[in-house]
């Protein structure tokens, strides 16, 4: 069943996520973030709450009931501003920011795991010379389980805390070159976090969510189990200090998990294993033991850093610890040793933080902080990288592209690098060091960073993309349509802005598919997560930890700058990555992009939600009617982005409009031929119709109190002097009866709308259509009302609102429509005297009905359709939708009393979206025969000239004259139909078989010839062999076919003809 609505782009709001965190105790238990460990209090304070929540395990969260589209619920909207970061153990969520300041540098010996208290013999013995003190190669075994650190302190004996190592012997040197990477693949995170991250004390939101609620649901049942009474206030104090301690075990065992960092570790071990061999400790020739095992958590760190963030070069590594100046020509600073430290160096500013500051994302700041631009002598890592390419004699642009591993493009004219180096540089390191498994794609105010294991379903080729270091990227790689697209979109926004238009980050979906399908969204770590989760996204802290499938949202606005993608795709082949792209770009840039105002706090019309001006308005579709039940059926929509197939079934033009003039001049003739339609089905049904009959046909669109889907009252919407749309028959649930209409102007001065009309879901009666949802206006049902909010209020329901503001578009222009749209003004009475300032009607609907008369008035423009064919169409049809919109009203108006069954269950049960269809499918041949014809860029509505001449007066014998200029004027005469002028001459009854008399007259009105030689122009048709005594009327034809005529010397046609050469006995068809 086709549906009027899709509710794929679903928004979590953070207090729906916040209550959700809630609600995971399972029992309803509320834990308070402060639990400690051993504390009497941590007790007491979530007893009475287990309590009750044995007596009483209502969830804490319900769904509403949701008569839309039954299985599609759909939150309550709430503008996403806030997003949903994973959190480490020690903080809160990192924001999409571009980089997070952290001072405070201390060296890493101030907080290094302090050297055993105990002072051995050898240790007594290390001023000794080396001959006295007998070093020797050790022989001790280590353990899969310990670390570098613990073997030192081991081998003390060999290794005396003070003895400097530039003195030790080579096999000394080569066993503590062993030691130093003892069991790196499995101790590296913990010798390289043991010294910077502090034990848990205290439990996090996230860690009560993750171990402390597991476990106290785990206990209550082992209790419950044993027969222990679980409501009693002592077991519970039990059960909450045993969880307590055990959920505090839990999270320091889990303390020094990175699974980055395990990623990195094989490959870190080589690295670090190189630069021992090369002599790194040597290079500082103080250094003591004591020293390195004080330094190891900053020396593991380093050479994970490096291998995290400048493995694009297989030599990069390696320069940056032993000749980093070289890359610059910069004096060299510090011991290779000090430098690799260097690299390590973290803040401790914020302890509770300092993972954070470890993090990927912070690349931008760990360059200057870790000392790399002191090093290098470079600024940044654009200029890092412009360095080493200048090196290579290529471009930055170039060199970018041929290192990383990813599959990176951007759009004709741009180029990756460039754009994130002015806009996004805190990608440039990641990119090329970790951007196996990945794309990165560009517009030309956007990038968008995605999994290569999304797409397999659909380019299978992807699932074994393996681009080396140094190759070329593919030419035309698989997401260049989409992305063509999205710049679109971006071309538009910025043909229309009044304020820069954002640079945003676009985060594609973390679901997986194989050749066969959807797999799911990828987890964070585990054998089961992604290698581009795992080391990309994770520690750039773009994984929504939160998320699961089960959620089916489709993207969500994180910021002004940043957007998540869910269940929808950014590269598919399916236009519904496209749809949210548009939807969640234009969160980010309608306040203050296109209406001048500020993000978050103004720009939109007082009151109006997010929603509204995404869904409907902005967020590109395509329409094309292919019978799916996922697709809307033909709705309006500023499609901006996205060619469409020239199917039969389409609904839109083929070319997107993406600049202000061709959305304009499209919008002006779509706009046309559906008030036309409107007026012919009006005029249809007021002539075809009982009153009885129209008053079932016709349905009341009126404004009443606004209340949320829950049935409360929207007080936001309340306060700012706003209603809600009601869909109701006339005469019912206290709206007037129908009046009998003579005219469209009637049904405009009623409110009405056709009964085939659906605001949402699969129903036309609704009798509170809250705000700020995902809604559509129907393209093809006809909508008469001009619904205006009075004086004193500020504006309409959504779906009124959104068709004023087609018809605002359509008629009056963009500036008037984002007058409409905006906060310029306060209140429809002010936008609506500043829109119709210049014009001769006042009010709206004064100005409808003046626009439904203008195009009662004319005609498909080249004999498209006919006039009389396509009401005698509508009739028919009318009554075929009659019979629908009757049975379903007979059956569905009992409930409004008995409330025993919901309008969209009859609705749904009698089918009637697909079964009242007839008029909209007439109406449809109509708009794609005009598609077909011109695409729209052009109107195909025209007077019917010789009416309109016979009726003006104009056309007399007195005015003959005159039949030129009118047909002329009118656009009728055109090459391809010449013939028409002599139909309007024969037809304003000017010139007749009879009376060829009159062709004189005809072409001496519009100067053809002159009055010094009238008895000429018979001779010379004569003359010329062009006509016949029979046929004098073909002389006009003659002239005016040839394209001789010329307004400023008509009478030249002879001349011209006869000088050229064209006229011969033999071609006279020539002329």
């Amino acid at each position: 069943m086709p549906r009027i609505q899709r509710f794929s782009i679903k928004k979590l709001s953070v207090g729906v996520c916040s209550i959700c965190i809630g609600y995971a105790f399972l029992s309803g238990a509320v834990v308070r973030a402060d639990v400690v460990t051993d504390t009497a209090e941590s007790t007491a304070v979530v007893v009475s709450d287990l309590k009750q929540a044995s007596e009483d395990s209502a969830p804490l969260l319900t769904k509403e009931e949701q008569p839309i589209l039954g299985s599609e619920p759909v939150l309550e909207d709430v503008e996403e501003t806030q997003q949903l970061q994973p959190q480490d153990s020690e903080s809160t969520a990192l924001p999409l920011t571009k980089d997070l300041e952290v001072t405070d540098k201390v060296s890493p010996e101030n907080t290094a795991v302090e050297a055993p208290k105990e002072v051995s013999k050898s240790e007594e013995d290390a001023s000794a010379p080396l001959s006295q003190t007998g070093f020797r190669a050790a022989t001790t075994a280590t353990t899969g389980s310990q670390t570098a650190i613990d073997v030192l302190t081991e081998e003390a004996a060999t290794f005396p805390n003070s003895k400097v190592i530039a003195i030790l012997s080579s096999d000394d040197q080569k066993r503590l070159n062993e030691i130093v990477v003892t069991n790196f693949e499995t101790k590296a995170n913990e010798v390289a976090l043991r010294d910077v991250v502090k034990p848990v004390t205290s439990l996090t939101i996230d860690q009560i969510t993750k171990y402390l609620t597991p476990t106290i649901t785990k206990l209550r049942t082992e209790a419950k189990n044993r027969g222990e009474d679980i409501t009693n206030t002592e077991v519970l104090k039990g059960i909450v200090a045993q969880a307590n301690k055990q959920a505090l075990a839990a999270a320091n065992a889990d303390l020094y998990k990175d699974e980055a960092f395990s990623n990195l570790a094989p490959e870190a071990k080589t690295l670090l294993t190189s630069f021992l061999d090369k002599g790194l400790l040597a290079t500082n020739q103080q250094l003591t033991v004591s020293q390195l095992r004080a330094d190891l958590g900053a020396l593991y760190r380093g050479v994970l850093y490096l291998q995290q963030q400048f493995s694009f070069a297989a030599d990069l590594p390696e320069r940056l610890v032993f000749d980093p100046q070289m890359i610059s020509g910069t004096a060299e600073r510090d011991t290779a040793y000090d430098r690799l430290k260097a690299y390590g160096t973290v803040s401790l500013k914020d302890p509770q933080r300092v993972k954070r500051s470890m993090t990927l994302l912070q690349n931008i700041n760990q360059f200057q902080d870790r000392k790399v631009a002191y090093y290098t002598g470079t600024a940044n890592p654009a200029d890092l990288v412009e360095r080493l390419a200048q090196e290579k004699g290529k471009s930055a642009a170039d060199y970018f592209e041929e290192q990383t591993q990813a599959l990176v493009g951007s759009v004709s004219g741009t180029r990756i690098f460039d754009l994130l180096k002015a806009n996004r540089p805190e990608l440039i390191l990641p990119l090329l060091s970790q951007g196996k498994g990945l794309y990165a794609a560009t517009t030309s105010k956007t990038v968008s960073v995605g999994m290569l294991a999304s797409y397999v379903d659909q380019f299978p080729e992807l699932a074994n993309f393996n681009k080396a270091r140094g190759d070329k990227q593919p030419e035309l790689p698989f997401f260049a349509q989409p992305l063509a697209y999205q710049e679109n979109f971006v071309k538009f926004l910025e043909s229309v802005k009044v304020k820069p238009i954002s640079f945003t980050l676009a985060i594609d979906t973390m679901n997986r598919y194989n050749t066969s399908g959807k797999i799911g969204w990828s987890p964070s770590e585990g054998d089961n997560a992604e290698k581009a989760v795992i080391n990309f996204f994770v520690p750039m802290n773009y994984y929504d930890s939160t998320y699961s499938n089960a959620k089916n949202l489709g993207g969500m606005s994180t910021s002004q700058t940043s957007m998540r993608i869910f269940e929808n795709r950014l590269m598919a082949k399916e236009a519904a990555g496209l749809a949210v792209f548009t939807h969640e770009l234009t969160h980010s840039n309608d306040e203050e992009g296109l209406f001048g105002g500020t993000y978050q706090k103004n720009g939109r019309r007082k009151g109006q939600g997010a929603e509204l001006y995404a869904r409907g308005l902005f967020e590109v579709i395509d329409n094309t009617q292919n019978q799916k039940a996922s697709e809307f059926v033909p709705v309006f929509n500023l499609n901006t982005a996205i060619e469409i197939a020239k199917t039969p079934n389409r609904v839109q033009a083929a070319l997107p409009q993406t600049s202000k003039e061709a959305l304009e001049n499209y919008s002006r003739n779509l706009m046309d031929l559906v008030a036309y339609l409107e007026v012919k089905e009006a005029e249809a049904a007021l002539a075809s119709l009982s009153a009885e009959d129209q008053a079932i046909y016709f349905n009341k669109v009126a404004q009443v109190n606004p209340q949320l889907r829950s049935g409360a009252v929207d007080t936001a919407r309340v306060a700012n002097k706003s209603t809600n749309d009601q869909f109701v028959p006339f005469g019912k649930l206290g709206q007037a009866e129908f009046k009998p209409a003579t005219s469209v102007a009637d049904l405009v001065d009623q409110a009405a709308v056709s009964g085939q009309f659906i605001p949402r879901g699969v129903t036309p009666f609704i009798r509170n259509l809250d705000t700020n949802q995902y809604d559509n206006v129907p393209l093809l049902e006809s909508f008469y009302a001009a619904n205006v909010a009075p004086s004193g209020m500020n504006t309409v329901g959504d779906i009124s609102f959104k068709r004023n503001a087609y018809e605002i578009l359509g008629w009056q222009g963009w500036d008037a429509f984002v007058d409409y749209l905006s906060n310029r003004y306060t209140s429809d009475q002010e936008v609506f005297s500043k829109i119709l300032a210049d014009d001769t009607e006042k009010s709206w609907a004064d100005y409808k009905k003046a626009q439904y008369n203008r195009l009662s008035e004319l005609e498909a423009v080249n004999h498209l359709w006919e006039t009389d064919t396509l009401m005698a169409d509508l009739k028919v049809a009318i009554q075929k939708d009659l019979a629908v919109i009757k049975n379903f009203k007979a059956q569905v108006e009992p409930s409004w009393t008995t409330a025993t069954v919901t309008d969209s269950e009859v609705a749904s049960r009698l089918g009637f979206p697909t079964q009242a269809t007839n008029v909209r499918k007439v109406k449809l041949a109509i708009l794609r025969a005009a598609l077909d014809y011109n695409e729209l860029v052009e109107t195909v509505l025209v007077k019917d000239q010789i009416e309109t001449a016979k009726g003006s007066g104009l056309a007399q014998d007195a005015k003959p004259e005159l039949i030129w200029e009118i047909a002329k004027g009118s656009g009728l005469v055109q090459e391809e139909k010449p013939e028409l002028v002599w139909e309007i001459a024969k037809g304003s009854g000017l010139v007749q078989d009879a009376k060829p008399e009159l062709v004189w007259e005809t072409a001496k009105g519009p100067g053809l010839v002159q009055d010094a030689k009238p008895e000429l122009i018979w001779e010379i048709a004569k003359g010329s062999g062009l006509v016949q005594d029979a046929k004098p009327e073909l002389i006009w034809e003659t002239a005016k076919g040839s394209g001789l005529v010329q307004e400023e010397k008509p009478e030249l046609v002879w001349e011209i003809a006869k000088g050229s050469g064209l006229v011969q006995e033999s071609k006279p068809e020539l002329l």
